[in-house]
């Protein structure tokens, strides 16, 4: 990590971080629960985790909903579902899952958070997805300043401590909250 507010890109990482002000525990309550990754997700892909529960050992799994059109990089490939398998998790701190498509063997890629806090109401937030196609799924292969990893999406204090308003669904972004992934 290169300073507070830094993108690292390689051939299959892609990681982005930011300071947060938000206490650590509520951003990892956030990330360790499956039915809100729906409300960070900037790329428009996550539709629900309808079985989910939160995320507390290493070994659990929970089931997404995608859709790839938003993306609109594979022609003909729409609504399915991945399988995610929690492979590292630290309370408070670290969390990280495996993905594949239910019914297939991995295909390699790990998503996590990590959460580093600097005070009481602030702390540092890294995301970071590995996998064979993440630096190129990012800007199509463009790792410019504004890359982020899929999922990086900022939201407020208030809504990162409380549950989804009906308004911050899939459905219901408004144009005020512009998509925040790579172009």
């Amino acid at each position: 990590m290169s300073g507070p507010e830094a993108e690292s890109v390689s051939a299959d990482r892609v990681t982005a971080t930011r300071r947060i002000a938000a206490p650590a525990h509520a951003i990892f309550l956030l990330v360790s629960d499956p039915t809100r990754h729906v409300d960070i997700d900037g790329s428009g892909m996550l539709q629900a985790a309808p079985d989910a529960r939160p995320l507390t050992a290493v070994g659990q799994t929970f089931d997404m909903d995608m859709d790839r059109r938003p993306l609109g990089d594979i022609p003909n490939m729409a609504e399915y579902k991945v399988r995610c398998t929690v492979t590292q998790l630290i309370p408070g701190r670290l969390i990280e899952w495996t993905v594949r498509a239910v019914g297939k063997p991995p295909a390699g890629h790990v998503y996590g958070w990590q959460i580093e806090p600097l005070t009481d109401g602030e702390c540092l937030v890294s995301i970071t997805a590995t996998g064979p196609t993440s630096a190129t799924n990012c800007g199509r292969g463009s790792a410019g300043p504004s890359c982020q990893p899929t999922g990086w999406r900022t939201r407020s204090r208030t809504s990162i401590a409380s549950p989804p308003s009906p308004t911050s669904h899939r459905a219901g972004r408004s144009s005020a909250e512009p998509p925040d992934r790579c172009s």
